[in-house]
């Protein structure tokens, strides 16, 4: 079985308090998507999970069309709107699961991982005022694997705090003319991204573990927006998931997130603000600076944040893993990710 997850990339970013802009002109970006649907119709895959798919029933609609696939979304990132429109416009964004009708896929249920408790979302009429976070769960029934469920997520997208960052920032702290209080505030608004994203996985492994007993296994794929050997890996390992990557056949190092191997899409994606704000920690230009170069230049860093999953009853696994979507001859690639194909078989 082929699993292969993508982020699709929305290629929005904040214009105003209520607003958002398209980082390129609409011709590239629709070169772009163009450049996805070419790519998905010659790549092979079983189930494809796929994030930041904006707008996303007019995309969904099209991707079932082209390749001739059953649909399955989930809304994420809208805003307020009323059939599609509304602030901020634009940003219809959402999940998308794909299968071959064949698979008899349905859709089990979809599940906000955090935000406001009185929001609620669609792509036709929603109510959402901050950043919230979803899951997708579907399922159907292979011959060899017997009933699977399928869980599609995208976690907070917030810079993550890591051993080489803390180490970065403390070391060149006095060169920086970074005070202790500084620090430990720069120190303690990146760890809150990190704990949003475990909480978020926590709530998820709660709907999974609800229902777990149903299936032979369980797919997770999607973008984590974290390295697998953080917190969230370790939750995951904790409740008996496995990293597709490390059960490769070959083992082939590889990257889904990569400002150097992706140098156009991501010198377009720099406009984005960072997602950590620190600003407004002091008034000198030269501590400004500099953490604005260290904090975006570990944003930028290469990482596998796009991954997949597997818990399966009574099986040993090994996968193929390889990447697609990458700079062609366009001079760009299709998305500002690279999508993480996996062929997922039984020792």
């Amino acid at each position: 079985m082929k699993i292969l997850t993508y982020n699709l990339w929305h290629g929005l970013a904040p214009k105003g308090p209520v607003s958002m802009e398209f980082l390129e002109p609409e011709v590239r970006r629709k070169s772009r998507y163009q450049m996805q649907l070419d790519l998905l119709e010659l790549t092979e895959f079983d189930v494809g999970l796929f994030q930041e798919v904006n707008p996303l029933l007019d995309r969904s609609h099209t991707f079932e069309k082209s390749l001739k696939r059953e649909a399955f979304y989930q809304s994420d990132l809208v805003g307020v709107k009323i059939l599609g429109v509304g602030l901020p416009g634009d940003l219809n964004s959402g999940l998308m699961t794909l299968a071959p009708k064949a698979f008899g896929m349905r859709r089990v249920k979809g599940v906000k991982l955090s935000g406001m408790g009185r929001s609620f979302v669609s792509p036709w009429l929603s109510f959402q005022l901050r950043e919230e976070r979803y899951a997708l769960l579907t399922e159907f029934i292979h011959p060899d694997w017997g009933r699977v469920l399928v869980v599609n997520t995208h976690l907070h997208h917030g810079l993550e705090l890591t051993e080489a960052l803390e180490e970065e920032l403390t070391q060149k702290s006095s060169e920086l003319e970074i005070s202790s209080s500084v620090l430990n505030e720069v120190f303690d608004r990146l760890q809150k991204g990190n704990q949003r994203r475990l909480r978020e996985m926590k709530n998820l492994m709660g709907v999974i573990e609800s229902i777990s007993s149903r299936y032979a296994m369980v797919v997770l794929g999607g973008d984590l927006n974290e390295r697998p050997d953080g917190e969230v890996g370790q939750l995951l390992k904790d409740y008996g998931f496995e990293d597709s990557f490390q059960l490769q056949h070959l083992m082939l190092d590889m990257k889904t997130f990569d400002s150097h191997k992706n140098e156009s899409n991501h010198h377009i994606q720099s406009r984005f603000p960072l997602t950590v704000p620190f600003e407004d920690l002091s008034f000198s230009k030269k501590t400004t600076e500099g953490l604005r170069e260290i904090l975006s230049r570990h944003e930028g860093s290469a990482r596998r944040i796009d991954q997949i999953w597997v818990r399966a009853k009574g099986k040993s696994l090994k996968t193929d893993v390889k990447l697609i979507g990458l700079e062609g001859e366009e001079g760009f690639a299709p998305s500002d990710h690279f999508g993480y194909l996996v062929h997922l078989q039984e020792k």
